[in-house]
């Protein structure tokens, strides 16, 4: 069913939003490279296998 697939792709994208959280908390880290890290680990785990 469809909004099975979809939930998995949320959780799969807040375990991956979770396991980065020690790089969201570090001052050190600007924040456009933890919007490029954002995109590229998390956002493209939402959207794998999106059609449109």
């Amino acid at each position: 069913m469809v909004s099975d697939e979809i939930s998995a792709r949320i959780r799969k994208a807040r375990l991956a939003s979770a396991n980065l959280r020690h790089l969201w908390r570090r001052r050190d880290i600007r924040l456009p490279i933890k919007g490029r890290l954002y995109c590229a680990a998390v956002r493209s785990v939402l959207l794998y296998g999106s059609e449109t």
